[in-house]
């Protein structure tokens, strides 16, 4: 997804080959009134929609790159500091999923699944350059040395900058749920154009004045997990454990229609619930995200819902 904000745009890209070494130089160029030096930060470049392209860049940038450097004015710096590549491969999985025996393989699945996601590379030069003056005309270069020849001979289509990836699925809060006794069916609202991947959890609502949970606290536990209790259970027991199921239909609107369904510790339909509000904890999407296909590339433009996390 491209991203209009940003201070500096690429204004042209080289390759140079010798042999022994070869060389990447990113011509950048400040954008808007331009001023004498440009405030350093960190550089993400999207490799681009050529997964065999930005594989190669990929392995070269974390295998045989020598030194990064800035050409200004007619004088080269040495950078002590190296691109981040991979973008967070073994990190931080795109698909949320429980903890397991074969989660460890869950990345790797995904990075063959959804290339496009990890063809980022990150410098951030903060920490050794501050400021970078520029040449008059705003620029300046930021050259990869490699070692031996690049088995590319243009990146014309790389190095793009302003890019971010689209990530549909985020943590997300349904407004609150009202129970009371006598009804053990609720609809589980999900907020406007939002739709549920996986429901999480439920959880008690709590006050922004309290700092932690009045009165009884209640466990709500999934179906799943349900375990009968004894059938001698006192008359006057109150229960602090409820199972939910969540049941999802569509109407004759064809409009999916998700609802929360509550049992006791019989496994009956849960009539004696406490008078409180609770909320479902679900990883969810906005609808508008359906429409951005796998590798494309999409400008959004300021004040566009956000679709996409920045990682």
């Amino acid at each position: 997804m491209k991203n209009n904000k940003e201070s500096l745009y690429l204004q042209e890209r080289t390759v140079k080959k010798t042999g022994i070494h070869s060389e990447i130089i990113l011509t950048l160029c400040q954008t808007g009134t331009v001023s004498p030096v440009w405030r350093s930060g960190a550089l993400s470049f999207f490799l681009g929609t050529d997964t065999e392209k930005a594989a190669q860049l990929s392995l070269w940038l974390d295998q045989h790159l020598c030194d990064v450097s800035l050409t200004i004015q007619g004088e080269q710096r040495k950078l002590r500091c190296s691109p981040y590549v991979w973008h967070n491969l073994f990190d931080s999985p795109v698909l949320p999923a429980s903890k397991n025996t074969y989660s460890g393989l869950q990345p790797l699945v995904e990075y063959y699944a959804l290339p496009q996601l990890y063809n980022f590379v990150t410098l951030d030069i903060r920490s050794h350059c501050v400021e970078i003056p520029l040449n008059a005309d705003g620029t300046f270069e930021l050259v990869f040395r490699f070692e031996g020849e690049l088995p590319l001979n243009n990146v014309d289509e790389a190095f793009l900058l302003g890019y971010v990836p689209a990530i549909h699925l985020e943590n997300q809060t349904s407004p609150s749920i009202l129970l009371d006794s006598g009804n053990h069916s609720y609809p589980l609202p999900l907020g406007e154009s939002v739709r549920l991947f996986r429901l999480r959890d439920i959880q008690v609502v709590q006050q922004p004045d309290d700092n932690e949970q009045r009165g009884t606290p209640y466990h709500w536990l999934p179906i799943e997990q349900f375990t009968p209790a004894g059938y001698f259970l006192d008359e006057d027991y109150q229960p602090d454990t409820f199972y939910y199921q969540l049941q999802t239909e569509r109407d004759f609107l064809d409009r999916t229609q998700h609802r929360l369904h509550f049992f006791d510790l019989m496994g009956k339909p849960a009539n004696h619930l406490p008078t409180l509000s609770v909320s479902g904890y679900f990883i969810g999407y906005y609808e508008q995200a359906c429409a951005l296909e796998q590798g494309t590339i999409t400008v959004t433009q300021e004040g566009s819902p956000s679709l996409s996390h920045r990682t």
